[in-house]
């Protein structure tokens, strides 16, 4: 499912641009309010946007923009 279709990708801008002082799933939760979020849409996306927020993952490295491999040599007889 889009991510869109559970919040709106402005509320979710303004919450990390701008979070809240308590980055708890309760401020998460009142922030999202704030904003117009509805209250089934703050109950799905809350936990994993304070969850986020606490425990920040690493990007993954980005891979190299490489030229791709020539193919191997056809060594059939």
């Amino acid at each position: 499912m889009p991510v869109e279709n559970l919040l709106t990708p402005d509320y979710l801008r303004r919450v990390s641009w701008r979070p809240p002082a308590e980055s708890s799933e309760e401020g998460i939760a009142e922030e999202l309010a704030n904003l117009g979020a509805r209250q089934w849409q703050i109950e799905l996306v809350a936990p994993l946007i304070a969850e986020a927020f606490q425990n920040p993952q690493p990007l993954p490295a980005k891979e190299s923009k490489a030229a791709p491999a020539a193919p191997a040599p056809d060594t059939t007889p």
